[in-house]
């Protein structure tokens, strides 16, 4: 597994390819619940695996909220850390709605993103991971069909 910061474009690639993989698994009703960088794995060829399904759980067909759940990795895998470092950092996030500041070479778009998923308000946040997906290509392509990188 790397560890540190990606590029934007890196970021957006394993983005890409997460959301996919988590919104099959949502749509199977299957919750993955243990999102982090060191979950997201990349073979030889770069495609990406998504491993420890330890925590998951069994939705239903009505899907799995987003949440937080993509904001932190992303975050994560652009600075190389973690946007809260302790639990009362995320409490008094969510007070004050203060949001780690990213680096200024992340594209706006890829910005507003993942500070949408760290949003204390649910419904601030992509409502599905569909809709990241969706934000994410917007982020690097302006809304056509290419995938990022």
């Amino acid at each position: 597994a790397c560890r540190g910061a990606f590029s934007p474009r890196q970021c957006g690639r394993l983005l890409s390819q997460a959301s996919s993989a988590l919104g099959h698994a949502h749509s199977k009703g299957v919750a993955h619940r243990d999102i982090k960088p060191s979950n997201i794995m990349m073979d030889r060829r770069g495609a990406v695996k998504m491993m420890d399904f330890g925590l998951a759980l069994h939705v239903g067909p009505t899907g799995y909220e987003v949440g937080r759940v993509a904001g932190t990795p992303a975050y994560e895998l652009v600075t190389g850390s973690l946007p809260f470092p302790s639990n009362e950092g995320l409490r008094e996030s969510k007070e004050r709605e203060a949001y780690p500041a990213l680096p200024a070479s992340v594209p706006v778009k890829l910005r507003d993103l993942v500070v949408s998923c760290l949003k204390a308000d649910p419904t601030a946040r992509p409502r599905d991971m569909k809709e990241f997906g969706t934000r994410l290509e917007e982020a690097f392509t302006g809304g056509s069909k290419k995938q990022p990188g």
